[in-house]
């Protein structure tokens, strides 16, 4: 993950692993860049992180949103389970 953040477009998490995608991740990440997690559970992105440096969230349709950070960049995360729903959000990368 720490290449793969700073060249890829799309994120797809379903390892039911834990800290695949982590607040360094994102800080690395492209602007755009889009968020998913297709698994049961969400324990793979850091939400406490993406709370933490959230200062807007968008809901672009349901389960989906962007995410603003306070540096200015956004990106979208897309949640694919409804029991995920937009609580499960995408925060944003520094521009």
């Amino acid at each position: 993950m720490d290449e793969a953040c700073k060249e890829g477009n799309i994120f797809v998490t379903t390892t039911g692993c834990e800290d695949i995608i982590l607040g360094q991740h994102f800080e690395n990440m492209k602007d755009d860049a889009i968020v998913c997690n297709i698994g049961h559970f969400d324990c793979e992105i850091d939400m406490s992180w993406l709370t933490k440096n959230a200062a807007e969230k968008v809901n672009i349709k349901p389960q989906v949103r962007l995410r603003h950070s306070h540096s200015g960049s956004h990106f979208v995360f897309r949640s694919s389970s409804p029991s995920h729903s937009c609580e499960h959000d995408i925060s944003v990368t520094p521009g």
